[in-house]
């Protein structure tokens, strides 16, 4: 089922302007160059010049032209696109050259991982830029009936989501593909990128994080359960991985909100999400269907499902959304899965994979509806659940 990602392609119909650099970024093979092909196709017959980046001869080109000569190759097009441009040496550079002296170009940049790219292009394009994050295939565009979506759902929580996934005619399939996602993410963006030479230990981390979703933990207590395997890991290698691992679209963290009682709210931990539960599945290889599993590692599964479902829609359509969870220190029994801040307005939201009622703990009332020092105040308390999720993940 691949689809015409029309809401993507809006976006670079908008942003795609001369003097400026659009970059999509996203995981590996989740359609960025299809899309980049398809907006080039529909501005027919404008120019367009369109650079793949492993292409290892024109690197050398790009660096070595004067700007005069960048400008008598470049000027006559309407639209210069760089393939993969976390490939390319310097990049940062080339495209500034191109954007301070030919202006009136469009310049649209892919990459499979922001790990070299973003750095490389954070401070020298500052005001030049605008990125779009694509994800996997979102639930919201794909075109099915409610019927199928419901019946597809323990599909989707075990294999998410990458187009080659959902395409997929079986379940051997589907985690062949999955397999071969994990090797990408794991072996070639992160550790060819950084040239990371222990494999196991970042392996370890995202085993960790796979059975740790949805629980909120600190660097610390990362490191010390990574220690009891590898003494020598630090707590400074846990945050550089993490950080790697975030920059190369593994995975996503939510921080703790916090604005009422700081000496009762946590306040230095984080949850880690996947930005595709076929990955969290294949690093720690099950694949197992819901009635072999536990309760708690379904409402894992859950939790992350509706998150990066809601991700996703909030990024496509740009909505101005703050995404936090809350928990008191010292009781799971005080806590919210998700506290979303926009419009001056707090919205506590719990997740339930069950039809199981909830209710706004006592002190986030007494903190954030009743206080008159809140900065924002809490609207009424959401339960997404079964039933009612597809309202919360899509338009």
């Amino acid at each position: 089922m691949w689809l015409t990602r029309t809401k993507y392609q809006e976006l670079i119909s908008n942003y795609a302007k001369p003097g400026k650099i659009l970059m999509l970024f996203g995981p590996r093979r989740v359609g960025k160059t299809t899309l980049l092909n398809d907006y080039l196709k529909q501005i027919t017959p404008e120019k367009v010049l369109k650079i793949e980046g492993d292409d290892a001869f024109i690197h050398q080109g790009l660096q070595d032209l004067s700007i005069e000569t960048l400008k008598q190759k470049f000027s006559a097009y309407s639209v210069l696109a760089f393939d993969e441009a976390q490939k390319i040496p310097g990049i940062d550079m080339i495209l500034k050259r191109i954007v301070d002296h030919i202006p009136e170009l469009r310049i649209i940049v892919t990459g499979s991982s922001s790990l070299d790219i973003a750095q490389q292009t954070s401070e020298t394009l500052t005001g030049r830029k605008h990125t779009i994050t694509v994800f996997p295939f979102a639930q919201f565009e794909l075109t099915e009936n409610a019927y199928e979506t419901k019946s597809r759902l323990e599909s989707r929580l075990i294999y998410g989501y990458y187009p080659q996934v959902v395409n997929a005619t079986n379940d051997l399939e589907r985690r062949v593909e999955l397999e071969n996602l994990r090797q990408d993410y794991l072996m070639k963006d992160v550790l060819e990128v950084e040239g990371i030479k222990n494999s196991r230990r970042i392996a370890n981390l995202v085993q960790l994080l796979a059975y740790q979703v949805g629980q909120n933990v600190s660097v610390n207590e990362l490191g010390e359960q990574l220690r009891k395997e590898d003494s020598k890991l630090d707590n400074k290698t846990v945050s550089r991985y993490l950080d790697l691992l975030e920059k190369s679209f593994v995975i996503f963290s939510r921080a703790s909100y916090n604005q009422g009682n700081p000496r009762k709210e946590i306040i230095n931990h984080k949850k880690y999400y996947f930005y595709d539960l076929g990955m969290r599945n294949a690093v720690i290889n099950n694949f197992n269907p819901l009635n072999e599993r536990n309760d708690h590692d379904i409402g894992a599964l859950w939790e992350n499902y509706i998150i990066v479902e809601r991700l996703k829609l909030n990024s496509l359509y740009q909505r101005p959304i703050n995404s936090y969870f809350w928990r008191m220190k010292g009781t799971e029994s005080q806590e919210l899965d998700l506290v979303e801040e926009t419009g001056g307005s707090l919205y506590p939201i719990e997740i339930k994979f069950s039809k199981d009622q909830a209710k706004l703990p006592n002190t986030w009332k007494s903190l954030y509806i009743d206080s008159d020092k809140a900065k924002q105040k809490s609207k009424a308390l959401q339960i997404i659940n079964r039933n009612n999720y597809m309202d919360f993940i899509s338009l």
